[in-house]
């Protein structure tokens, strides 16, 4: 009974979402976090006092995104071979076919809920096909927002070492503060339950920035830990 409790846990553990976010008081990113949110400008909308997420930050596929964005992933992966070679060895490449996941996915029928996180480059609706779900959460998952291949690579703030020098890259780049903090993981790592707010339902069905935030360890990013 043990085992079978376990696993229930784990495979409700792996059952990560792509519905819409949306961050009450208890899940609302906090300290300098929002501080950064702040320093840029467009902020979040809000509605009957819940804070929407900011779009110009990752988000969970809303609809089909175009087939030439697995083009520009193999440009990331050409160009940046050191880091790429981190992202193919982590669970954010392995967000769809990861085994766990492919258990509660399989047992769910929640196949539009779990798609847009863990295979934002294919369709959050209907079958994931097999080059575009073989990505997982690609580079361009969280450093090209938006459906279309082309637009500015997203990234955080210059390292100390290089605000001297003279900024080169063959791209377009939108540095944002914000993208170095909870606020670029927040998208599919704190959100409801399916129909939550139909139901009355005010528990989150993940709430890993809520748990940061209260943590001993807020003071450092996500980032400084899970991407170094």
């Amino acid at each position: 009974m043990k085992a079978a409790r376990a696993g229930v846990a784990l495979a409700t553990l792996a059952l990560v979402a792509g519905a819409s976010l949306l961050i009450g008081d208890g899940g609302a990113i906090g300290g300098d976090q929002a501080q950064a949110q702040g320093q840029i400008g467009g902020r979040s909308r809000h509605r009957a006092g819940i804070q929407t997420r900011d779009r110009t930050m990752p988000e969970p596929a809303r609809r089909r995104r175009a087939a030439a964005r697995l083009d520009r992933n193999a440009e990331c992966v050409h160009c940046h071979a050191e880091i790429a070679a981190e992202w193919q060895g982590s669970l954010h490449a392995q967000a769809y076919t990861d085994p766990l996941f492919q258990v509660s996915f399989e047992r769910e029928n929640f196949s539009d809920f779990c798609q847009g996180c863990h295979a934002p480059e294919a369709s959050p609706r209907g079958d994931v096909e097999a080059d575009r779900g073989a990505v997982g959460v690609a580079c361009v998952s969280c450093h090209v927002v938006g459906d279309e291949a082309e637009g500015p690579v997203l990234a955080g703030p210059r390292p100390d070492w290089e605000v001297d020098r003279p900024e080169r890259s063959p791209h377009a780049l939108n540095r944002d503060p914000r993208f170095a903090t909870a606020a670029a993981c927040a998208g599919c790592h704190e959100f409801d339950f399916p129909n939550a707010r139909r139901a009355g339902n005010t528990l989150k069905m993940q709430r890993t920035v809520t748990e940061h935030r209260r943590s001993k360890a807020s003071e450092h990013s996500c980032q400084s830990c899970h991407m170094t």
